[in-house]
């Protein structure tokens, strides 16, 4: 049975060795989301006055390919 550190598979040898990598992954992964909300809050906390100006009702929502969204809005 291969046990594996998702940032580095194949690492652990035991059982004991993939329990101390999750504790690692664990923690590398708390730090991660925690900076990730700071900026989220930075962001949110920039933007606030443009939200504050602007009025926006989100009408349609479609995910399309870079190329289509040019051509779509550079249309003459």
């Amino acid at each position: 049975m291969a046990m594996a550190d998702p940032d580095e598979p194949f690492t652990a040898s035991t059982v004991s060795e993939a329990i101390e990598l999750q504790k690692i992954f664990l923690v590398k992964e708390k730090q991660g989301e925690t900076s990730a909300q700071e900026r989220r809050v930075i962001r949110d906390k920039a933007l606030a006055p443009l939200r504050a100006a602007l009025s926006v009702t989100l009408e349609k929502r479609e995910i399309m390919p870079r190329a289509q969204f040019v051509k779509a809005t550079h249309k003459a």
